[in-house]
């Protein structure tokens, strides 16, 4: 699953429904695109304490789902201290409000590589 925390510069918002085309997440970060349908989304949860080569950790929105180009897992982390957050959580939880029902938290625990090389093979 690739992952992305956005940067400040990052721009990110809830495209409406237009027509057949249903609402999407469109996260635009340097020259790169990453742009979801919320039918999507699997998963949103509260994230504490992300650091993601930061110095200073943050607190996250955790949005997990497939892409819409290449239908692969994605993690995107918007820190709950950007201006635009409050807007997005809001209009974001209007579309699909049940992902916020009982929204978990948890603290940020990456993962680690164990030095076997087992996440370059299939083992079986």
């Amino acid at each position: 699953m690739k992952r992305y925390m956005l940067l400040p510069e990052d721009t990110i918002e809830l495209l409406p429904q237009d027509g057949e085309a249903e609402s999407a997440v469109s996260v635009f970060c340097e020259r790169t695109l990453i742009l979801f349908p919320c039918s999507k989304i699997e998963s949103v949860s509260l994230l504490r304490n992300v650091r993601e080569d930061r110095r200073k950790p943050e607190d996250c929105l955790s949005i997990r789902a497939r892409d819409a180009l290449f239908d692969a897992p994605q993690e995107v982390l918007v820190p709950i201290a950007r201006p635009d957050f409050a807007a997005f959580r809001a209009k974001l939880a209007a579309v699909r409000p049940e992902l916020f029902t009982a929204l978990s938290e948890r603290e940020d625990v990456r993962e680690t590589c164990d030095q076997t090389g087992s996440h370059l093979h299939r083992h079986g």
